[in-house]
Order: C-alpha cells, then structure tokens, then sequence
C-alpha cells in the first residue's frame, strides 16, 4: 500500500524529502503509518526537521494511542521537536474533549496542528499570539 512505498523514502539522505514524505502521512490519516512515524520521531539520526514533522504527522492521524509518546518528547533537547511535540498533544487533547468536531474547519483541505481561533477581533488575536505564557497550541 501507499504507506509502505512512502515509508522506504525514510533511507534517502535528503532531509526536505523525508519532512515532506511524513507531512503527507500525516495528512491521509492513516493510522497504519503510526509504527513508521514513531520509529522517524525516535531516531536522533534524523534531521530535526524530519523528527519535528513526524509528531506533527502524529498528532495529525489522531490517534489517542500515540498521547504518551508525545508527551515524553515534548522535552526532546532539540526545541523544534519539543515544541512540535507540545503542538500535537495539545491537538489529540482537543480531539479527546471535543468528539466528532473537525480540528480544522477552514476553507483548506489540510489538517492543521491546532484549530482556527474562534476569535476575529485582530487586536485580541495578537495579543494571545504574543503571549509566551500562554501554550503554543492556544497561540
């Protein structure tokens, strides 16, 4: 299946190939591809540009099974990773309090790591954009 073929793509030595080989995993959903992106987001010989978009891929498939994981490299020494991580608990959390609502309801076919802000008032939405103190998944 089309997951197996994607998933050879892993070996190639280039890293913007292997960051677009998971984002599309991510984006079909698939559950099936969850061995692989965990095997990508726990190998520290990839390019931290290939880890950090392999949990976002997970947090994309939804699948609750992959919640601890995530939350274990949610402090991964390399940031892009950690904060990545961060993004994709945040978003299976919301999926767990929020049954049966789409994550992302905008007006393209993507599945997005948090949620449109239900908020239009722009001065308030960057107020909370540049709230560090708020978690990246609300920002």
């Amino acid at each position: 299946h089309a997951i197996a073929w994607i998933s050879r793509g892993f070996e190639d030595s280039s890293a913007l190939l292997k960051h677009e080989l998971a984002y599309c995993l991510g984006q079909m959903q698939d559950s099936r591809a969850i061995p692989v992106l965990v095997g990508v987001l726990c190998d520290r010989n990839q390019e931290p540009m290939v880890r950090h978009e392999a949990g976002e891929a997970l947090g994309a498939i939804g699948n609750p099974e992959v919640l601890d994981l995530l939350k274990q490299y949610s402090t991964d020494p390399v940031v892009e990773v950690a904060e990545t991580c961060q993004l994709a608990v945040g978003r299976l959390e919301w999926l767990q309090q929020h049954p049966g609502e789409a994550a992302s309801s905008g007006p393209y076919l993507s599945v997005d790591p948090a949620p449109p802000a239900a908020e239009r008032d722009v001065g308030r939405l960057r107020e909370t954009l540049l709230d560090e103190a708020r978690p990246l998944f609300e920002r």
